[in-house]
């Protein structure tokens, strides 16, 4: 027999051991208890016993690779009952179709599946899912869980930490499943996932952050949450610029539709029904050319613009008019700009509607005989955000009273305009320098804002009294632009009763948080403030407080909040030194989220330390000066102690350092800070 002969009857030996392998025992038997376990066993035309799932013929929904069984398809069969809990020994399976059927009982645990790329148990009546179900499923990509009441008995379930080890996930929908809680942020962290269907859970809090940026992202489903909803607000799905579905109906999110939303250049439908988003429409949205916008049951304000989208609707809103494209009156568009600052407060929300504020019952509005507005007027009403430059748009203005709230920034220069002005009344706030000039010679009222005077537990311009030239700029309290360690003044007080340290400071407030420049109390989330403004310092390369930039940047915590969420304007911000690239942005985008976590107006919506570390900690590897493998960089040895290193930059750079101590670095960390008091110890500061 020639070689060509032997090579024949070889390749034909192997291939009739393969069509007629006999099946494993093991897939046997499990394909037995499957029959079995059901309550209409008739539907599967399955032998009772024996059988060869994988010979010839084989059974019918089972396929086979040689005598292992590689998928099982028995979609739409009306089967009912418990499938087998040792389902996950079928360890070749790499399909997995049950979908549309009536299986109950607990859903079997698929971990070590490693080959599983396709599971679909959508459409049952499965009762609970075990917590190993996703170890182990490294080759997934696509899992159907929908309609399945999981683990109602035990108020819900979520998403565990396992899901994330699924790498190749592109489809994960899990509609009206029972989820409950928030959203993991591992789930911004899985690369290839594209369509996301959670509609009709219990999930609660806010868009993960993580989901920041996401360029895989196609299909975004977070409908119709149960019980509170999901809330804050939507600016990051603005970011996602791959999105084509994206449904938000049904749920409790806050605030106004981003500016960047015409970002989403291969958005096709957007829905936003039935939520609390405020404000007016970006231009932006109204430019897009949709299938499909939905924006009904909200509160809405300014003019409805003419949409391109091919089906929009929008009622049930606080337009001020009835058609697209009429523009509102300016004294509306002046006042709704002055609302967005404050972060669009419900009492007012609720009222300023229509287009005439002199014949509304707008809260807070006074007007005066000809029609126009005349007087703001909104003392105590638990006011925040930052005054707007649109008020100066409303000249007929005499008085504006919004003392005791807490709004903060500058007064925008601006309002010098208004010549009619004679009474600006902003005490009790957290109002920054510098105070505008005003040709009138109107002196605002800012008692009570501790970055001016008038409080004995806040910096201090040496001036105590109120009412001597308070609202002039020169009399505003010096401070340096060098560095968050400029010079300040420390003097502990104790009070009966009181267990904090109240200081007064005098020297750079750029990096004071509110609760501290108005009481003196060091805590913690103090010091997380401050930690975040050295953030955006780094991320922008600009000083924390600078009087010669532009008056909406000289407080930089301020207007890097403005800009933050802005994918055009963050990159624009970024310092060029650091040659941010689009595929380094993700990096940046985290950081800038990180910033504007850590400045959070109050204290406890701030992360511990802990968080900060957590969250910048992965970026380590990715932002590393120089390779590990090196030992030596710049002709400094790093495995040596740290004073031997720096003596041996010292020598060559040839510099002199002489007024340290190499030999005992610790003589360079002062015992305290000049101008603490001597009883002032590190106890006192914690």
């Amino acid at each position: 027999m020639d070689g060509s002969s032997r090579t024949f009857l070889s390749t034909l030996l192997l291939l009739v051991t393969t069509v007629f392998a006999t099946t494993d025992p093991n897939d046997l038997k499990i394909l037995n208890q499957f029959r079995k376990g059901l309550d209409n066993p008739e539907l599967l035309p399955w032998p009772e016993e024996g059988g060869d799932p994988c010979g010839i013929p084989g059974w019918k929904y089972i396929f086979c690779d040689g005598d292992r069984v590689s998928q099982i398809q028995t979609k739409n069969l009306n089967l009912s009952g418990p499938l087998p809990q040792n389902l996950n020994q079928l360890t070749e399976l790499f399909n997995l179709g049950l979908q549309n059927n009536k299986f109950n009982g607990p859903l079997p645990s698929l971990k070590g599946l490693s080959k599983l790329k396709y599971a679909f148990l959508d459409n049952n009546n499965f009762d609970s899912i075990p917590p190993d179900f996703f170890e182990g499923l490294d080759s997934l990509e696509v899992l159907a869980l929908d309609n399945n009441g999981l683990n109602v008995t035990t108020g819900g379930w979520q998403f565990p930490s396992s899901l994330q080890g699924s790498t190749q996930l592109t489809n994960l929908s899990c509609i009206n499943c029972n989820l409950a809680g928030p959203l993991p942020d591992f789930l911004g962290k899985m690369n290839s996932l594209s369509f996301l269907k959670l509609s009709g859970n219990g999930l609660t809090g806010e868009i993960p952050v993580s989901l920041n940026g996401s360029g895989s992202m196609q299909v975004l489903w977070l409908n119709n949450q149960k019980g509170d909803g999901l809330t804050g607000n939507i600016d990051v799905v603005a970011t996602m610029t791959s999105l084509t579905s994206l449904w938000l109906h049904g749920n409790k999110f806050t605030g106004s539709i981003p500016e960047n939303i015409g970002d989403l250049a291969t958005l096709k439908v957007l829905n936003l029904n039935g939520n609390n988003l405020v404000g007016l429409i970006p231009d932006a949205l109204g430019n897009m050319e949709l299938d499909n916008l939905n924006l009904n049951n909200n509160r809405f304000m300014g003019p409805i613009p003419n949409f391109k989208a091919s089906t929009v609707s929008y009622d049930n809103n606080d337009f001020c008019q009835n058609k697209r494209g009429v523009p509102c009156a300016f004294e509306v568009m002046a006042l709704l700009g002055f609302l967005g600052e404050l972060n669009y407060p419900s009492n007012l929300v609720e009222s300023w509607t229509g287009n005439d504020p002199c014949k509304g019952l707008w809260l807070g509005i006074k007007c005066n005989a000809n029609g126009k507005v005349s007087l703001i007027n909104l003392p105590h009403f638990n006011l925040s955000g930052t005054l707007s430059p649109s008020v100066a748009n409303l000249g007929s203005l005499v008085e504006i009273r919004l003392g005791g709230n807490k709004l903060s920034g500058v007064v925008p220069s601006n309002w010098t305009s208004l010549t009619s002005l004679t009474l600006l009344d902003l005490s009790g706030n957290n109002i920054s320098p510098p105070l505008p000039k005003f040709t009138t010679g109107l002196k605002p009222v800012i008692d009570g804002n501790p970055l001016f005077n008038g409080n004995p537990e806040a910096p201090s311009s040496g001036n105590n009294n109120p009412s001597a030239g308070s609202g002039n700029a020169e009399n505003t309290p010096a401070h340096s632009n060098s560095s968050s360690t400029d010079s300040f003044e420390s003097k502990k007080s104790k009070r009966k009763g009181e267990k904090s340290v109240v200081t007064r400071l005098a020297g750079t407030f750029g990096y004071l948080a509110p609760e501290y420049a108005v009481t003196g109390k060091i805590t913690t989330k103090a010091d997380v403030f401050s930690f975040g403004v050295v953030l955006m310092e780094l991320l922008t390369g600009l000083m924390a407080l600078d009087e010669d930039r532009p008056e909406e940047s000289q407080y930089l915590a301020a207007w890097f909040w403005h800009i933050k969420s802005d994918k055009k304007k963050l990159m624009a911000a970024i310092d060029p030194v650091l040659d941010i690239k689009e595929e380094t942005f993700e990096s940046i985008s985290i950081i800038a989220e990180l910033a504007g976590h850590c400045t959070a107006r109050e204290p406890s919506q701030r992360p511990e330390m802990g968080h900060a570390v957590n969250v910048l900690a992965p970026l380590v590897e990715k932002w590393k000066p120089f390779d590990d493998d090196t030992e030596e960089y710049s002709g400094i040895d790093y495995s040596l102690p740290l004073n031997q290193m720096v003596k041996g930059w010292q020598e060559a750079e040839g510099k002199d350092l002489s007024y340290m101590d190499l030999e005992d670095s610790k003589s360079s960390i002062p015992a305290r800070p000049t101008g603490f008091a001597d009883s002032f110890t590190s106890a006192d500061g914690r």
